[in-house]
């Protein structure tokens, strides 16, 4: 995974005369949802829908709470600063005294034609749309009936992708169903699912992935929330899986909305009600999760201020050129945006720099201690707090680059991204003379350090797919992992344990057959499998400061390495009492030299054939033999240079050295830059390959 050099930079790290450059900025890339006053309002809260039109207007519908039928309404938020456009509102013509109260309602934006769809309720039951084509200014003076529900159920909700298309959860005997219409010229026949009814419905949200030609689905069951996919062609549903399970005593999730941003990730919210029977507490608050895949969720985050002001949930608007919008029947969020241009959200600290140290390890967050000169307090205002927000500030994300000069007479700078780590500590040091600002900061892998908030139970799912989970569970949505077999290996039953960290549930996983992993500087969790086979990416030889070479074959207190490995699995059958699978694997080569058979016993249910274990057995040897190899060497800084890469080091000869050379595995990574004192190195611990 070594990075990419240019041909004038490699050159440059070989030279024997190096002039070092180190760039660093800070950005605030937090996402923050500040509410928007002027969309406070007094409004009864009932079902309600929003969406944006062509022109940037936030287009609201509305139907007014009552005991049976109400009317239906839309407003026209050109500037959402302004308070009477959140309060004003027009009935849509032929809807008074017609709708039902108790029925969900939708707008959709579909290519420019606005279609808002309610429930008729008195003189029958079908599903009403009106049209806008001029971004909401005027809408149609009759409605058109889309379809009746089977036996006019009761629509407890809808959705629509804008792609000419509304999606429907009703009421049927039992519970409730799910179905679709589709617009070419007119609405077509109803589209209903295959699957039994669900013991209720709260709500569902959709959209359209045109890359893959279906339509991806959230519905709540009233208990519980589940994703679905449906595919036009084929008129094919598939991927009912639950997203969030039900919590025995009867915590609800309710009213879900989605929306896919610029960056690929989708944003969901849904309300968490708690009618006291779960904590002692009643709440019902909107929560905010993210996902890159629509599989994989976060934890997401809780909108606690909006306690029972978004009981009918937030809806999603992307305004273009202004931001994303959370809005709901009588309050709105407004999400902060980064932009390079906003001096409270970035600054360049390169210049300020006056030495760092950086520790990548395997297993732990990367970390950075770096000071920065704070000369006549040039950086006092760029210090921020709980309450104001500015660059150098908790959670904000500071990245480094690193390389040299090149090019004749070394005029030219070129650096290389490194890392990418959040602040967690911003400190003033003054003395006589003396004006600092250190700054401590770790990758984001840090997250994997909180506790599990709920335990989920997997069974039959790959490596590759607990990984991403657990990965998501944290806020890691970025993820890459190979497709070797490791990683689709299947494991029977897997529990993710509450009150847990995350990092030992994921180590637990990798552990299986041995896996790895690290973060690069684009925060995206890289898994390997490594192999003996791996080709070296970088040499060294005169450019060597420091050499350290060993061999290891005590690595603490009755911690030996093992030379035979004995794998024990979980029954193949139960047919016969005591039955186990097994696998071995045998470093012979190392059994000679120790003349001492050392075996490591390890049991792991989760794998259940021959085969499975014999490759644990095999990959838990690979980590006993690397161990048996520790190596450490200090050179110029190599912005090259990743975790777990395979780098080659060739000693001099006698007199001046070992005769010693080999490849071997970077296991840890030391940068350490200091202006003073002309130093710009790296210190490298390494293991066998």
């Amino acid at each position: 995974m070594v990075r990419t050099l240019t041909t004038t930079l490699a050159a440059a790290l070989g030279e024997n005369t190096r002039v070092p450059v180190v760039s660093a900025t800070v950005e605030d890339h937090i996402i923050r949802y500040d509410t928007v006053p002027a969309a406070n309002t007094a409004l009864t809260q009932n079902f309600f829908s929003a969406c944006v039109a062509n022109d940037g207007s936030i287009i609201r519908v509305l139907a007014p709470y009552a005991a049976t039928f109400t009317s239906f309404q839309y407003q026209r938020i050109t500037n959402p600063t302004i308070a009477s456009q959140w309060t004003t509102w027009t009935t849509f013509a032929g809807s008074s005294g017609l709708i039902n109260a108790h029925a969900a309602v939708y707008v959709s934006n579909n290519g420019g034609t606005l279609r808002a769809f309610v429930q008729r309720g008195s003189g029958g039951t079908m599903l009403w749309c009106w049209t806008s084509t001029d971004n909401g200014v005027t809408w149609s003076a009759s409605p058109t009936t889309v379809g009746t529900p089977p036996s006019s159920a009761t629509i407890k909700g809808l959705s629509s992708a804008g792609n000419n298309d509304i999606f429907l959860q009703y009421d049927v005997v039992g519970g409730a169903a799910m179905g679709a219409y589709f617009f070419a010229g007119s609405w077509g026949a109803l589209v209903t699912w295959p699957l039994t009814p669900t013991s209720g419905g709260a709500g569902l949200a959709v959209y359209w992935d045109s890359a893959s030609s279906l339509y991806r689905i959230i519905y709540s069951t009233g208990y519980e929330i589940w994703t679905i996919n449906y595919t036009p062609s084929g008129s094919v549903w598939s991927g009912n899986g639950r997203l969030v399970p039900a919590t025995p005593g009867g915590l609800a999730h309710l009213s879900p909305f989605v929306t896919r941003e610029s960056n690929g990730v989708y944003t969901l919210t849904y309300i968490d009600n708690d009618a006291a029977g779960i904590t002692g507490l009643n709440y019902a608050y909107p929560r905010v999760r993210q996902s890159a895949d629509f599989i994989h969720w976060n934890n997401g985050t809780v909108l606690q201020e909006a306690n029972f002001n978004a009981g009918f949930g937030l809806a999603l608007v992307n305004r273009p050129g202004d931001a994303l919008y959370l809005i709901g029947c009588n309050l709105a969020y407004k999400r902060s945006t980064y932009s390079q241009s906003d001096a409270t959200r970035y600054l360049d600290i390169s210049g300020a720099i006056l030495n760092y140290q950086r520790e990548e390890r395997v297993g732990q967050a990367a970390r950075i201690e770096i000071e920065l000169d704070n000369a006549s307090g040039v950086l006092n205002t760029k210090v921020g707090s709980p309450t104001s927000f500015q660059p150098l500030n908790i959670g904000s994300s500071l990245l480094i680059s690193e390389g040299y000069k090149t090019g004749a007479g070394h005029t030219t700078p070129e650096t290389v991204q490194t890392t990418t780590l959040r602040i967690r500590q911003v400190v003033f040091e003054r003395a006589p003379g003396r004006n600092r600002v250190h700054v401590i900061a770790y990758d984001t892998t840090r997250l994997l350090d909180m506790l599990n908030s709920y335990q989920t139970v997997y069974q039959g799912a790959s490596i590759s797919f607990l990984l991403k989970e657990i990965c998501a569970r944290a806020g890691l949505l970025s993820v890459n992992i190979p497709g070797t077999s490791s990683f689709t290996q299947t494991i029977p039953f897997f529990i993710l344990q509450a009150s847990r960290p995350l990092r030992t549930a994921l180590e637990e996983v990798m552990q299986t057959y041995n896996l790895t992993y690290f973060l690069d500087q684009s925060e995206t969790v890289q898994f390997r499998e490594l192999s003996s086979g791996d080709p070296s990416v970088w040499s060294y030889q005169p450019e060597i400061e420091t050499l350290s070479l060993g061999s290891d074959d005590e690595r603490g207190e009755r911690d030996e390495p093992a030379n035979r490995i004995v794998v024990i699995g979980s029954a193949p059958s139960n047919t016969v009492v005591g039955q186990v699978t097994t696998g071995e694997a045998y470093d012979n080569t190392r059994m000679k030299l120790t003349g001492v058979e050392r075996i490591g016993r390890v049991v792991d249910l989760k794998l259940t054939s021959a085969a499975q274990c014999a490759v644990r057995a095999q990959s838990l040897l690979y980590r006993e033999q690397r161990g048996t190899v520790r190596h450490s060497v200090t050179v110029p800084l190599n912005p090259a240079l990743q975790l777990y890469d395979s780098i080659t080091l060739t000693d001099y000869n006698a007199p001046l050295g070992t005769d010693r050379a080999g490849t071997f595995r970077v296991k840890t990574l030391n940068a350490h830059y200091s202006a003073q004192d002309a130093t710009f190195r790296h210190t490298i611990e390494l293991e066998g390959l």
